[in-house]
């Protein structure tokens, strides 16, 4: 767990319509007045998680039919991947930096890294195979998290629990 305190069901709806949020905003006078308001009804702070679940599903159907469904996270996405892109894009950058520099100062580490069977049967990473598997890895663990609500799916939080986690490690015993 990554220590941050768990989401409301305010902020994963929120999260949720984010990226319409986002284009309602950018079209400013000439958004949809219906879906604005079928999103303002979303987050309204003093209703209950049913009545805003009914409303979220309302919204996506006022936003489809607008013309907007593009905007919304697909049925079925894995959490809410759309919401934490910028912290898997971040993720992403920093792990082919991680992997490119470690490469350049150590070349022959490769021949150490044994990929898993896979279907090409091959058995050692490159430095791109090492990233995706690198990455594929923590996205995994990052949209569970997100969809557990034990993470809410921003950068700060995530460096702030990594940042925590370095200052509760128990020194081991020599």
């Amino acid at each position: 767990m990554l220590g941050v305190r768990n989401m409301s069901n305010l902020e994963r709806i929120q999260n949720r319509l984010g990226r319409l949020i986002a284009q309602l905003e950018s079209e400013g006078e000439d958004a949809n007045q219906r879906v604005k308001d079928a999103v303002a009804d979303c987050l309204l702070p003093d209703i209950d998680d049913k009545l805003r679940e009914d409303l979220y599903r309302s919204c996506r159907t006022q936003a489809t039919l607008q013309g907007y469904g593009e905007y919304l996270p697909k049925s079925g996405e894995r959490g809410g991947t759309s919401a934490i892109q910028p912290a898997l894009d971040s993720a992403k950058n920093a792990l082919i930096a991680f992997v490119s520099g470690g490469i350049q100062a150590s070349p022959d580490v490769l021949a150490f890294l044994f990929r898993k069977k896979n279907k090409e049967g091959l058995i050692y990473y490159t430095e791109d195979t090492l990233t995706d598997f690198l990455f594929n890895s923590s996205n995994r663990r990052l949209e569970d998290d997100y969809k557990d609500k034990k993470w809410d799916g921003s950068l700060d939080s995530l460096m702030e629990a990594y940042r925590a986690s370095l200052e509760e490690t128990p020194e081991e015993e020599a």
